[in-house]
C-alpha cells in the first residue's frame, strides 16, 4: 500500500518512518509549509506542490491512501487540510476522486463541520478520521481500507452528492469586484470549448479551488473532448469575408480575452486589435485614452466588441446614482457611433441586468437631447459563475457571439454608404432621403428581414426615378419617327432611343421584363426588335433605363443583371410578396454601381 503523508511538521514522527509500519506499506512524506493563507496564493501553492513535486506528482504517481492533519497552518480554525482534500476531489487529472483520505488530529468531527464551509467532506465517501497519536488506530483504519477498497467515479451518486454539498463554497474574496471573477470564468469556459485550447497566462485558472468546483459541476476541458468530436473547429467562425477586423475594448483584456479572441480571429481569417486599458487610470483618463485609440485610422474596425463596465466607478452605486446609471461603456459607445453611425458595436458584458441590455441595444438615447440614437446591434452575455451553464448551453452562448460578429461584419458595409452619403449630400442635398436605408438596416440588426429589404429597395427606386424624371424625358425627334432622350435642364438631345432600348410587354407572373440590347454606345444600323419585346415607352422605368444607358453610360451588363432584376422584384412585391428573393448585397451594388455614378457625374466640376 502506497501512503502519502502531507503535513506541516505537526504530526507525530512515527507516522513518517517506514520501519514502524507492517511490510507492504510504503510511506511518502511531504511537508506543505504554506504561505499566509491568501486564498489564490494557497490554492496556487498546493496545486503546484501536488502536481510538480517529483515524488508526489499526482498526475503520474498513484497513492492508495492520503493522510493529513485537519490543518497545515498555525491557525487551528482555518482547516486547510479540508481545502487540500477538496483539491484532491476536484482535480480530475490527479486521479484522486475516490482515493481514501485519513484526517488526523485532536479535533472532533462535529466541530470541524461547524466551523468550516468544507466540513461536508468529512461526511463524504472514503474519508476517515483518527487521533494523530494512535498508531494502532491508524493501522486499523488502513487495514479496513485495504480490505474494503472501492472506487467512486465522477458520474456516481456519491460524487454528485459531494458536489451538491459543496455548493456553499465561497468565491475568492480578494477580488476588488465580482466583474473580474466573472470574466475569468467566462474565459475559462470558452477556452475549454476550443478544439485547440490556448495557454492563458493566468495560473488561477487551473489552481483556484472555486474554479475547480465549477468545472467539476459544469464540465471541464477533459469532459468536453467527446462533445468536441461532434463540434470540430469550434474556434473557426465560418463565412467571414477576407479583410474584416475586430476590435476589443474591455478593461479585463489581460485576463485572457486578448489571447483568446486573437486565437479565434487567426482561426477564422479576420484580424484583431485590442485597446490596452490600465487599471490605475482614473475615469477621465480612461475615456480620453480610448478616444485616442479610436481616432487612430489603424484601429478602424468592422466590429467593436465593447464591455460596458470599463472603470471601477461603474460598480459604485453612489456614483451611478449621481450620474443616472451612466456606465463608462456608454460614453465609448457614443464616441464610436459619433464617428460613423453605421459602426457595428456588440456589447460584451457579464452584466445581465435588463436595463443595460435595453440602454445599449433598444432604448438608446442621446444623454443630452434624449433623442433616439443608433445603439449596439447586439448584446452578448459573458457566462458568470452564478449563471454557469451546461456544456450545450455554453456552446449556444458562444454561437450567439459568433453570429453577432458575422452580422457585424456584414453590416460594416454600411459604413462606406454613410461616408459616401456625407460626401454626396454636399453636392446633392436630395440624396439625404437615402439615409433612410441606413436606418432601416441598422434597425433590422442585420437580420435581413424581407420586409426591411423591400422597403429599402423602394427607397432606392423612388429616389432614382424621381431624380431622373426631374431631369430627363423621352420625346420624338424634330423630324418625327425616332424617339430621343431629352435633357430638361440643358434643353438638348442626349441620344436616340429608338432601336436601342427595348421592354418586353408580356407579363409572366405579373413581372415586366426589360432588356438593353444595343451592342455599343454608337448609333449604328437599326437593330431588329427581339421577339416579344417593344420599344421603350415613356414610363418612369423606361425613362430610367434609357437615362442610365444613354446619359450615364452604365455598363449594359450591369443594367441587365442588376437594374432589370431588381425592377422585376419591385413589380412582384405587391403580387407575390412571399416569393420575393432579395439580398442585401444587391442593394449595396445598386447604390455603388448605379446611384453613386450618376450623382458624381452630374455634380462633377467642369
Amino acid at each position: 500500500m502506497n501512503v502519502l503523508v502531507l503535513h506541516n511538521n505537526n504530526l507525530p514522527s512515527f507516522l513518517l518512518l517506514d520501519d514502524l509500519w507492517e511490510e507492504g506499506i510504503s510511506i511518502t512524506s511531504r511537508s506543505v509549509t504554506l504561505p499566509p493563507t491568501d486564498v489564490p496564493v494557497f490554492d496556487s501553492f498546493i496545486s503546484e506542490k501536488l502536481h510538480n513535486d517529483n515524488d508526489v506528482n499526482l498526475e503520474n504517481n498513484r497513492f492508495d491512501v492520503i493522510i493529513m492533519p485537519f490543518n497545515t497552518t498555525d491557525n487551528e480554525l482555518e482547516y486547510t487540510g479540508l481545502r487540500i482534500a477538496a483539491h484532491l476531489r476536484l482535480t480530475k487529472i490527479w486521479h484522486c476522486l475516490s482515493t481514501p483520505i485519513l484526517f488526523l488530529g485532536p479535533n472532533v468531527d462535529r466541530e470541524v463541520y461547524q466551523f468550516s464551509e468544507l466540513g461536508c467532506i468529512l461526511n463524504s465517501f472514503n474519508v476517515f478520521t483518527s487521533s494523530k497519536n494512535s498508531l494502532e488506530g491508524i493501522k486499523a483504519i488502513l487495514k479496513w481500507i485495504d480490505e474494503h477498497r472501492r472506487i467512486v467515479v465522477e458520474d456516481s451518486p456519491e460524487y454528485k452528492d459531494l458536489l451538491r454539498r459543496m455548493k456553499s463554497l465561497s468565491p475568492p474574496a480578494n477580488y476588488a469586484t465580482h466583474h473580474s471573477l466573472a470574466n475569468e470564468w467566462a474565459i475559462m469556459r470558452w477556452n475549454d470549448m476550443m478544439t485547440t485550447p490556448i495557454q492563458v497566462e493566468n495560473k488561477d485558472f487551473n489552481s483556484m479551488l472555486y474554479y475547480k468546483y465549477l468545472r467539476a459541476v459544469h464540465g471541464n476541458s477533459q469532459q468536453m473532448r467527446k462533445w468536441r468530436k461532434s463540434n470540430p473547429n469550434v474556434e473557426k467562425i465560418n463565412g467571414i469575408e477576407p479583410g474584416k477586423k475586430l476590435v476589443l475594448i474591455d478593461d479585463e483584456w489581460q485576463k485572457g480575452w486578448s489571447q483568446l479572441l486573437r486565437h479565434i480571429a487567426d482561426s477564422s481569417g479576420f484580424s484583431f486589435e485590442c485597446c490596452h486599458i490600465e487599471k490605475e487610470w482614473d475615469r477621465e483618463t480612461l475615456i480620453k485614452e480610448i478616444h485616442l485609440f479610436l481616432d487612430d485610422a489603424n484601429n478602424d474596425a468592422d466590429c467593436y466588441l465593447l464591455d460596458l463596465r470599463l472603470h471601477d466607478t461603474d460598480f459604485d452605486d453612489e456614483y451611478l446614482k449621481q450620474n443616472k446609471c451612466r456606465l463608462s461603456g456608454f460614453d465609448v459607445l457614443d464616441y464610436i457611433k459619433g464617428k460613423n453611425v453605421a459602426n457595428p458595436v456588440v456589447v460584451f458584458s457579464a452584466s445581465n441586468k435588463l436595463w443595460n441590455f435595453k440602454n445599449a441595444v433598444w432604448d438608446y438615447k442621446d444623454p443630452k437631447t434624449q433623442e433616439e440614437k443608433e445603439g449596439a446591434i447586439d448584446f452578448v452575455l459573458k457566462e458568470t459563475p452564478e449563471s454557469a451553464l451546461k456544456t450545450s448551453d455554453s456552446y449556444k452562448l458562444y454561437c450567439e457571439f459568433a453570429n453577432s460578429i458575422k452580422t457585424s461584419f456584414k453590416i460594416a458595409e454600411l459604413k462606406k454608404i454613410v461616408e459616401k452619403q456625407k460626401e454626396l449630400s454636399v453636392m446633392c442635398p436630395s440624396i439625404n432621403s437615402l439615409n433612410e436605408f441606413v436606418k432601416l438596416v441598422l434597425l433590422d440588426k442585420g437580420n435581413n428581414n424581407n420586409s426591411m429589404l423591400k422597403a429599402c429597395l423602394l427607397n432606392f427606386w423612388t429616389f432614382l426615378e424621381d431624380y431622373i424624371d426631374n431631369m430627363y424625358c423621352i420625346i420624338p425627334t424634330p423630324t418625327g419617327g425616332a424617339r430621343q432622350l431629352y435633357s430638361k435642364k440643358n434643353n438638348d438631345s442626349i441620344g436616340i432611343v429608338s432601336n436601342r432600348v427595348f421592354v418586353q410587354k408580356q407579363k409572366i407572373m405579373n413581372t415586366v421584363y426589360s432588356k438593353i440590347v444595343d451592342t455599343d454606345y454608337i448609333t449604328g444600323p437599326s437593330i431588329s426588335i427581339p421577339h416579344g419585346y417593344e420599344e421603350v415607352d415613356n414610363s418612369k422605368f423606361g425613362l430610367t433605363l434609357c437615362s442610365l444607358y444613354l446619359k450615364y453610360r452604365i455598363n449594359k451588363d450591369i443594367i441587365n443583371n442588376l437594374v432589370v432584376p431588381l425592377d422585376a422584384i419591385r413589380n412582384s412585391m405587391s403580387h407575390k410578396p412571399d416569393k420575393v428573393n432579395l439580398q442585401i448585397e444587391q442593394l449595396y451594388d445598386f447604390y455603388f454601381k448605379i446611384i453613386v455614378p450618376i450623382i458624381e457625374q452630374d455634380c462633377k466640376k467642369p
